[in-house]
């Protein structure tokens, strides 16, 4: 890995851990080192992202079959790896409600014409 692809890493590494401390809600992509931490191998870290998998968020939306289909990962491996992302991320249930409130909070801004905002959904 290149230097400054450590250096962005570690930013946003600092980034997650300052947004978890705040017990914010963050958006950033989580990246595929916080695994470490969790017991996943380097060399397994690796085969994730020679396959596309770049994040935490890429990992916890494949099917447990894909992971074990990556050369190298096998089938109880693949279990562990989903179940240590899914400990790290929040991938509950969202009530209506609950992201109905959200869009609340939403700033909607005007063309100027009712038609086009309508016509926008804006």
């Amino acid at each position: 890995m290149s230097q400054a692809s450590q250096n962005d890493g570690g930013s946003q590494q600092e980034f997650v851990d300052d947004q978890e401390e705040q017990g914010g809600n963050f958006s950033a992509p989580i990246p595929l080192e916080r695994l470490q931490e969790f017991g996943i191998s380097p060399q397994d870290i690796k085969k994730l992202y020679d396959n596309g998998l770049h994040t935490l968020e890429a990992v916890a939306y494949q099917p447990k079959k894909v992971l074990a289909g990556i050369k190298g990962i096998s089938e109880a491996k693949a279990e562990k790896i989903l179940n240590e992302t899914l400990k790290i991320l929040p991938m509950g249930f969202t009530s209506a409600t609950e992201v109905h409130n959200r869009r609340v909070d939403l700033i909607r801004i005007s063309t100027g014409s009712k038609n086009l905002d309508n016509l926008l959904g804006g």
